[in-house]
């Protein structure tokens, strides 16, 4: 049995060879397209046909590299960039580079075996993780034309009182805007319709994307997961698009690690110390961040949770990242559930 580490780039995928005393054999280097998929699976069908493959953060730039070796019958591992560090270091690897990242993440293999998590082959996640960035880019173009009709709106019609994010409201602005106005209004009053035809365009594109969210939500289950307070439609398939298999985690604290939400510890001789942590999925803590609002508000046990550890000295945003990390807990097991459901 051989063992095989790629060390995925932009431009490249490197890959190493060992065997099963973990023994350095080869190494070579694949431009990362198409044409370098098979290349690579070439080479490494040469060398010998039972082989497991592990690619360190294959959600990344090896992304077409794993689905491609997934669709001709390989086995890939995910092996995570904690574990390339620490079996560079385990195996006296002190020089950083391609060849011996890859390397590494062989290593990995061999020793983490049937602990590390299988790719598996894109589907609905990912799907809705294309979904979800084309509906907030779309909500942030609107969001961004509505302060520019603003503004044209405050010179043309002084005392304006309109709520610029209903679609009714929008028409009926465009119905009223008379192109031949004042002189010096009339560049001002083109803008603002120009404005007013694209904010239109832009509901009916996320009208159309909120429907395709729709009909991928109902492919997938969320039974469990929209149990929970302040998950909805958005949120659930928000959280399924950014977590994509829930399998690749181990437990709820190494969920928690990769939302961002389990705090990194500062202590020092008697002092426990805890700090926030800035790193993790920026995305998908912001949706705990909006679910745990919202359990403050209307979640009475949440609430009551919150105000308990304000009591007990922490400050309002020690207290929220607390109730932040129940929010993480309470996503992971749901999903679970509704893995094994599925």
């Amino acid at each position: 049995m051989y063992y095989c580490g790629i060390d995925p780039h932009k431009d490249n995928n490197v890959l190493s060879i060992i065997n099963e005393k973990g023994v350095f054999l080869k190494s070579e280097s694949f431009r990362n397209i198409d044409s370098g998929h098979e290349s690579l699976l070439k080479y490494l069908k040469k060398e010998t046909d039972e082989l497991i493959i592990g690619i360190e953060n294959p959600r990344s730039y090896a992304i077409n590299l794993s689905q491609y070796l997934i669709s001709k019958g390989e086995k890939v591992l995910a092996v995570s960039s904690q574990f390339t560090g620490e079996y560079r270091k385990k195996g006296s690897l002190r020089q950083k580079n391609d060849v011996n990242d890859a390397l590494a993440v062989a290593r990995a293999v061999i020793q983490e075996g049937e602990k590390l998590p299988e790719v598996k082959v894109d589907g609905i996640p990912a799907g809705l993780s294309f979904l979800i960035e084309n509906l907030d880019n779309l909500k942030t173009e609107r969001n961004q034309t509505i302060n520019r009709l603003h503004a044209h709106l405050r010179v043309l019609e002084s005392g304006y009182d309109y709520d610029l994010t209903s679609k009714k409201v929008i028409q009926k602005i465009v119905e009223k805007i008379n192109i031949e106005g004042i002189s010096q209004k009339d560049s001002r009053l083109f803008c603002a319709k120009m404005d007013c035809e694209r904010i239109l365009g832009l509901c009916d594109d996320m009208k159309e994307t909120e429907d395709e969210i729709s009909k991928y939500l109902e492919k997938v289950k969320t039974e469990n997961l929209e149990k929970i307070i302040g998950v909805g439609k958005y949120s659930s398939a928000k959280i399924i698009g950014i977590v994509g298999n829930i399998e690749l985690f181990r437990n709820e604290g190494a969920f928690a690690s990769y939302s961002g939400v389990a705090p990194i510890s500062c202590s020092s001789g008697k002092n426990t110390r805890y700090r926030v942590n800035p790193g993790g999925n920026r995305n998908l803590n912001s949706v705990f961040h909006w679910i745990m609002m919202t359990q403050i508000r209307s979640c009475p046990k949440a609430k009551e949770y919150y105000e308990k550890k304000k009591t007990e000295g922490k400050t309002p945003k020690e207290a929220q990242r607390c109730l932040k990390r129940h929010i993480s807990n309470a996503v992971y097991r749901a999903l679970v559930k509704d893995l094994a459901l599925a």
